[in-house]
C-alpha cells in the first residue's frame, strides 16, 4: 500500500498535479522616529529587481501603519527613492506575493553602493544605503526581504531570498550612508 501511494505521489508530482508553482513574497516596511513632532521629510531606498526596475505599483500599495504622511518616488543623485514626509511617529508597510510567471523579482535595493544586482556567489562588502533627512533628526528602520517559494509537495516547502535592514538616526538636511544589514534567508 505504501509502495502505491509513493508511485502515485511521483507520478501526480512530476506531471504538475502536486504541489504549487513557484511564488515570490515581498515584505518591506518603515518606521520613521522623530525626535520631536516636528515635521520631517526622508528618502531611503526602495526594492527594484535585477535589471534596475522598480514594482510598478509599489507607491500605491504601500499601507500606511501609523501617521498621516505623504509618500512618492524621487529621483536623486544616489538613484530612485521614496519621500516621506510627516510629523510624529510613522510606520508604512507593503506586501508583494505572486507566481513566479507573473511578475519578476525586487531583489535588490536602490541607493546603495552595490551597483545592483545581488550576488548570491560573493555579496557586497561593507554594503550600504543612501539616507537622507530635511527639517529634522529622525530615526529610520528599515527591513526588507524578497522570497522565492516552492511547494516541493503539500509537506514540504522550500526557498529563500535576501534580506536587508537598516537603522540609523539622521542629522537635519544631510545625505547620510548608513549600514545596510544584508543576507540570505534560506527556507527548508
Amino acid at each position: 500500500m505504501v509502495v502505491l501511494v509513493a508511485i502515485l505521489s511521483a507520478f501526480l508530482y512530476f506531471n504538475g498535479l502536486l504541489g504549487e508553482n513557484p511564488r515570490y513574497s515581498h515584505s518591506f516596511y518603515l518606521t520613521i522616529e522623530p525626535d520631536s513632532a516636528s515635521e520631517f521629510s526622508i528618502i531611503c531606498p526602495v526594492p527594484m529587481n535585477s535589471s534596475g526596475s522598480l514594482y510598478p505599483d509599489f507607491v500605491g500599495e504601500i499601507e500606511v501603519v501609523s501617521g498621516n504622511p505623504e509618500y512618492f518616488l524621487v529621483e536623486t543623485d544616489h538613484g530612485t527613492g521614496l519621500q516621506v514626509s510627516g510629523s510624529g511617529y510613522t510606520t508604512l508597510a507593503w506586501e508583494g506575493k505572486w507566481k513566479v510567471d507573473e511578475g519578476d523579482w525586487y531583489l535588490n535595493m536602490t541607493m546603495t553602493n552595490a551597483p545592483c544586482q545581488w550576488d548570491y556567489d560573493d555579496p557586497a562588502e561593507g554594503f550600504w544605503a543612501w539616507v537622507s533627512s530635511e527639517d529634522a533628526s529622525v530615526h529610520i528602520r528599515m527591513t526588507y526581504s524578497a522570497e522565492r517559494v516552492h511547494n516541493e509537495s503539500p509537506m514540504f516547502i522550500s526557498g529563500g531570498g535576501p534580506y536587508f535592514g537598516l537603522s540609523v538616526t539622521t542629522s537635519e538636511d544631510i545625505w547620510e550612508q548608513a549600514v545596510l544589514d544584508y543576507g540570505w534567508v534560506v527556507i527548508n
